[in-house]
């Protein structure tokens, strides 16, 4: 379906009134009997039929889509952090007051989540204008470092394992537009590349001929969008699983680095000296587990090189990247420490969250990390 001019109000979203689409009293009710079905059909061993809801409202009216009274969604979609580089620059304080929105706010023993990119939003590779090519790739891996180590389930939108970029105005003409809405989010809808021949449609789709395209669009094209001209530049499944250095191979380690329990079960612990007077682009945060590995995690947002001790003396086990032997980052890099012991800077009170539950006490799920002191006290908080 394509825009037509000629319709002096066009069924936009904002064209109309959501007295009963958007944040209707009653939906909660609605879900909680989507939940109850789900879970009649989740009785057999090793069976979980599982929810998720997408809600573009607060962080705090996001939260009761995990149920209040009842059990609703697994979690909501967590898009707080897809705004992040839409103002031309990110900080470290910035992510992690967004993170800690998000973690310190969650219902006590609930599963956290996070969305960097979707098919309404610019795609993270093209939100800072005047990036090179090198700093897109950067910025990507950089990305997929956050959601990775972060605790819960993290989305990857296709192509983010790419570094894919949006479509350009030249490749797509506002006259070759599909989406009907306002503002178009056909530019990163592009399809995925899976070559750089651009005769095979570079590998996305055997098709030929022509879309049923509008009267004024000059475009010659057999796929319901335009692929980017990018893929010939590496920016394709192909070219990537052959560069051990692409986007495409950092997803593939982080994926096998993650499947450490201090990720999958261990606690998140902020850094409360980086909300003192450290550089804008520093972010640091520990993955530890009782009486397994700890992991310190470090960023640098900043578009230019971060001049910190980012060691300080810790005792590093191993690096990933491996073999990383500096002391400072350049620019939206980042790399995660394997270290032998917990900083003396991660000292502070109720810095961790640990939402894994292993026992009781007084029919409360606790942690078995309950008697330390860092761990944030969600029995009291939410008294």
């Amino acid at each position: 379906m394509y825009i037509d001019e000629t319709e002096p109000e066009p069924l936009f979203w904002s064209n109309l009134y959501h007295d009963f689409t958007f944040e209707y009293g009653s939906l909660h009710d609605l879900i909680m009997t989507f939940r109850k079905t789900l879970d009649k059909y989740s009785t057999e061993p090793g069976v979980d039929r599982f929810m998720v809801t997408e809600v573009y409202t607060t962080t705090e009216k996001n939260m009761k889509y995990y149920g209040a009274f009842e059990r609703e969604a697994d979690f909501p979609f967590n898009f707080d952090l897809i705004p992040l580089g839409s103002t031309g620059s990110i900080s470290g304080a910035e992510v992690r007051q967004l993170v800690d929105n998000w973690m310190f706010k969650m219902p006590f023993g609930r599963t956290p989540n996070w969305v960097v990119g979707n098919h309404d939003t610019t795609r993270l590779a093209s939100r800072i204008d005047g990036m090179s090519d090198d700093e897109k790739k950067q910025i990507s891996k950089l990305f997929a470092q956050l959601t990775f180590t972060l605790p819960g389930t993290n989305f990857i939108y296709n192509g983010e394992e790419l570094g894919m970029v949006d479509l350009t105005k030249q490749e797509l003409p506002d006259e070759c537009k599909v989406d009907i809405q306002q503002d178009s989010r056909d530019y990163e809808r592009n399809p995925l590349p899976w070559n750089n021949i651009a005769d095979q449609n570079y590998g996305f789709s055997n098709c030929s001929g022509t879309q049923n395209l509008p009267p004024s669009c000059n475009q010659n094209r057999c796929t319901w969008l335009p692929l980017s001209e990018s893929a010939k530049d590496g920016l394709n499944v192909a070219d990537q699983l052959e560069d051990e250095e692409s986007v495409l191979w950092y997803y593939k380690n982080l994926i096998e680095l993650r499947q450490d329990e201090a990720f999958t079960r261990g606690s998140y612990c902020r850094n409360p000296d980086d909300e003192k007077d450290k550089p804008d682009g520093l972010l640091r945060y520990l993955r530890t587990l009782e009486g397994g590995k700890t992991f310190e995690i470090v960023f640098n947002w900043s578009g230019s090189k971060l001049n910190f001790d980012i060691r300080n003396d810790r005792e590093v086990v191993e690096t990933f990247p491996k073999n990383f032997d500096s002391n400072e980052l350049d620019a939206y890099s980042g790399v995660i420490f394997e270290l032998s012991e917990i900083p003396e800077d991660y000292s502070g009170e109720g810095i961790c969250v640990q939402r894994r539950a292993v026992r009781k006490r007084n029919n409360l799920i606790l942690t078995s990390a309950t008697k330390d002191r860092r761990l944030f006290d969600f029995e009291s908080h939410f008294e």
